[in-house]
């Protein structure tokens, strides 16, 4: 390993590594560094994302094309300010409790300008939120994350509470992972089964987690918006034909009476 410059991160070097000249100094730190720049605009508030998996030095910097004398840079923390004034500040990533959006604001007599970053553990990601499935059917649900984790977990809701799954729970479910997706497979469903699904990626920084809403409707649930439907079409059928024989002419009918009497003469 060395230095990656697709995400500006430094590694230290293995022994049969010769370090570059102007990284020697952070490749004997014994740590990982992520250094994210970006260069402020007037028009408009620029951010960037930082995703964090294992404890690591982070580096954020904001650059200006021109600086005035004058100028001053401040930081904030989720909306907190950090005690820094300077272009760049590092922190040390350790858990969770180090994941916020950073913001710098640059601030002269004539102009403002901030930049966010959002330093984050990648999120996990679902297809559908919610899945509608019918009783005896199967189930899967899907978790993707950007960055293959440590491990992944499922779990679901009982009376509040979230309740670990695995391979041989009640033999109904079946956790499969491959790489940076898992799913949970629920066989033969019944309506009980209704309910929101979590599933959890571990990081060496900490965990995340989504969740998905399964719904479980039998036979007569899946009939009923077919019975409505036909209901409404009746009704409207029968409005139709309503209005259509009250706003037939009255003529028509004298008209009628009188062939149907010159008929009868004739016969």
């Amino acid at each position: 390993p060395g230095y990656t410059s697709s995400d500006n991160t430094y590694e230290t070097p293995s022994p049969n590594h010769t370090p570059i000249p102007e990284l020697q100094d952070k490749a004997n730190t014994n740590q990982i560094v992520v250094q994210k720049n970006i260069v402020l605009s007037e028009s408009e508030n620029v951010s960037s994302i930082v995703n964090i998996t294992v404890a690591t030095r982070v580096v954020l910097s904001c650059n200006v094309n021109e600086k005035n004398l004058a100028s001053t840079f401040s930081w904030k923390k989720a909306g907190k300010n950090i005690d820094n004034s300077i272009e760049s500040y590092q922190f040390q990533f350790q858990n969770n409790s180090d994941a916020a959006s950073y913001s710098c604001t640059y601030s002269s007599d004539s102009k403002t300008m901030v930049g966010t970053f959002v330093v984050q553990i990648p999120p996990i990601s679902v297809k559908d939120e919610k899945v509608s499935r019918s009783t005896g059917d199967l189930a899967n649900l899907t978790c993707e994350s950007e960055v293959l984790p440590l491990n992944w977990a499922w779990s679901k809701d009982i009376n509040g509470s979230k309740v670990d799954l695995s391979n041989d729970t009640d033999g109904q479910y079946s956790i499969q992972i491959h790489g940076n997706k898992s799913s949970l497979l629920i066989k033969n469903l019944v309506a009980n089964d209704s309910n929101y699904y979590h599933c959890h990626a571990t990081y060496e920084v900490g965990i995340v987690g989504n969740k998905i809403f399964l719904r479980v409707h039998n036979f007569i649930d899946a009939i009923i918006p077919f019975v409505f439907i036909v209901g409404e079409v009746l009704i409207l059928v029968a409005i139709i034909l309503v209005c259509e024989w009250k706003t037939k002419p009255k003529g028509d009918s004298a008209v009628n009476g009188t062939e149907t009497e010159k008929f009868h003469e004739k016969v």
